[in-house]
C-alpha cells in the first residue's frame, strides 16, 4: 500500500541552477520503503513514486524529512 508524504530535500534552485536549495516534492511511500528511510542502516538512495506513478530515486544524502500527508 503506497501512503502520501511530503519530501523535504535539497536540489536545485529552478531559477538558478548553480545553487541549491531546501525543495518539497509530493511522494508515494510504499511500505518496505518506509522500513528501509527508518532502518538504522545506511542507503545510497530511496525510491518515491511520483506524478503519473513514475519512480524517483533520490541520494539519501539529500533527503532532509519526510512528512505524512493526513487528509
Amino acid at each position: 500500500m503506497l501512503k502520501s508524504y511530503d519530501l523535504w530535500y535539497w536540489g536545485y534552485d529552478p531559477d538558478n541552477l548553480g545553487q541549491s536549495q531546501m525543495l518539497r516534492k509530493e511522494v508515494l511511500v510504499s511500505e518496505p520503503m518506509l522500513k528501509r528511510f527508518l532502518s538504522r542502516t545506511k542507503y545510497d538512495y530511496y525510491e518515491f513514486i511520483i506524478d503519473d506513478g513514475q519512480t524517483w530515486i533520490v541520494a539519501s544524502d539529500l533527503v532532509l524529512q519526510l512528512r505524512e500527508k493526513v487528509e
